[in-house]
């Protein structure tokens, strides 16, 4: 009772954005952001008040809940691919967080799939990842065992610099909103409470916690793993606890300790003896308890460190927070020193990262959304919110912008042929959800492997699902299906089963 109870405060408390690696904000007041409103489901309008005319601030469009990577890349889609010179969608941003990010101590590492998405929702994404990123031309794996013996050692074939960069994450939310069409396309300070699908006048009415209403002709729900749009619509679809199952979001009895710090405070020299260029080193140590490190470039002069704790008892006894997770945490830095010796790049690295730069968060996700649109099919999820899954094979970030670019389409193309919008939401889902749910799920048992030491799938099996999940993203000409012998097996497979994973 006691860690579920623990889990459940983390939920309120921390920020958490899953993609490669989850992200703080910009300082210790905000740590809900992202999170699932505390508002009682027993409060939430559900019809139309009868009482007369709705006092609306704004009418728009296209309402976007979430200022993250998928709300951002939504905007940037609609403007360059629905919008002509004489119909333009009305489109608006509203963002929980008071500003968006100018710092973060997580990176997004882009695939393949990735930038498939970002080159075709906008030209110019490709250029701009590499410009504010580093090249990851190959991932070294160290191997230790428990007597701190290197056990193996191994590096990946060398591949192109064309799609594989690392991004800090606001670095890649502030590139991003500089596509934006305006300058006010983002509204802050603006958390969401509910929203009200109306009949009668065919779109959506948007209640926030400022007391403000927004309505809308449709809306989508980017708000991440903690999606309040989600936790709305799953009520509405009987998925909360109700008949067609719990759809709360999962604890992987996992947790990160993670930073963004200057390179110049590494006291080795080559810095390759700790991160090679344009690598990521991995390195895992089995003993008690079990843990992962990632070190890498993280440009501009900068070194990404990232300790994730995979015994479930063993990660919350180093919790500086008793599993609420934060930035500058008393006390977690002088905890994981001693777990952190047995490998030497990772105690160097740990020893020059100021306690106040350390930020501590716990692994989430989503098992799969029984469905992406409402019953009244105005609504849509996007991103985390739709697919959130395990960060472990670094797909989250890549998966929500392929959901953006399957959707700008179908909006497109649903205006090109003067279908509703209603009817664009439901060829989105209909296309999109079977390869994401796939990855997700994927994903989600990758990070379970992860966190028990087991390998639940042969590595020739994964690595060819890995290479098909990078080839193949949605609206690709010539996609081939999944790798046979895999997709039975990743569909069986269930998280919640697994030693420490829990419901939140």
């Amino acid at each position: 009772m006691r860690f579920a109870a623990l889990i459940f405060l983390f939920c309120l408390f921390t920020n958490i954005v899953a993609i490669m690696e989850e992200d703080q904000p910009d300082d210790k007041d905000h740590t809900e952001w992202g999170c699932v409103s505390s508002t009682n489901d027993q409060n939430i309008p559900t019809t139309p008040s009868k009482k007369g005319p709705v006092n609306v601030e704004e009418e728009v469009d296209v309402a976007i809940v979430g200022g993250g990577l998928a709300g951002l890349l939504m905007a940037i889609g609609i403007n360059n691919h629905c919008n002509d010179s004489s119909n333009k969608f009305r489109c608006k941003i509203y963002e929980r967080a008071p500003k968006l990010r100018s710092i973060s101590q997580g990176m997004l590492g882009t695939h393949t799939n990735g930038m498939f998405a970002l080159k075709h929702i906008h030209p110019e994404l490709p250029a701009l990842v590499k410009k504010v990123g580093c090249a990851r031309l190959k991932t070294i794996q160290t191997k230790i065992d428990a007597n701190g013996k290197i056990t193996s050692s191994s590096k990946e074939q060398e591949i192109s610099a064309e799609t594989r960069y690392l991004v800090t994450w606001h670095k890649m939310q502030q590139t991003l909103a500089s596509l934006l069409p305006t300058t006010d396309a983002v509204v802050t300070s603006k958390s969401l409470v509910s929203y009200v699908e109306d009949d009668e006048t065919d779109s959506v009415l948007l209640y926030f916690e400022d007391d403000s209403i927004v309505r809308a002709k449709i809306v989508l729900g980017c708000d991440g793993v903690f999606s309040q749009v989600r936790r709305q619509m799953a009520n509405e679809n009987g998925g909360r606890e109700g008949k067609n199952g719990d759809d709360r979001p999962i604890y992987f009895g996992q947790l990160n300790w993670g930073s963004i710090f200057p390179t110049k405070n590494l006291p080795i020299r080559p810095t390759s003896d700790i991160h090679p260029d344009n690598a990521v080193h991995s390195i895992t140590y089995n003993g008690d308890p079990r843990w992962t490190c990632l070190l890498s470039d993280a440009g501009s002069g900068y070194t990404f460190f990232q300790l994730r704790v995979t015994d479930p008892e063993k990660a919350m006894a180093l919790s500086g927070s008793e599993g609420r997770g934060g930035l500058g945490l008393p006390g977690v830095k002088d905890a994981l020193i001693p777990i952190a010796k047995a490998s030497n790049a990772v105690s160097t690295a740990l020893e020059c990262i100021p306690e106040s730069q350390l930020f501590e968060r716990s692994i989430v996700g989503r098992l799969p959304a029984k469905r992406w649109i409402s019953s009244g099919g105005r609504v849509a999820l996007v991103g985390d919110a739709a697919h959130g899954m395990h960060p472990n094979i670094g797909q989250g970030g890549n998966s929500a912008f392929e959901s953006s670019l399957v959707l700008v389409r179908a909006l497109a193309e649903g205006k090109r042929q003067g279908l509703s919008l209603k009817q664009s939401l439901k060829s989105y889902e209909k296309e999109r959800k079977p390869r994401a749910d796939l990855v997700q799920k994927f994903s989600n048992m990758m990070g379970c492997s992860q966190s028990t030491g087991e390998q639940l799938i042969e590595m020739d099996k994964r690595m060819a699902m890995l290479d098909w999940i990078a080839k193949n993203p949605t609206g690709c000409e010539g996609g081939e299906q999944p790798p046979a012998g895999i997709v039975k097996a990743v569909n069986s497979f269930d998280p919640l089963k697994q030693k420490g994973v829990s419901l939140i």
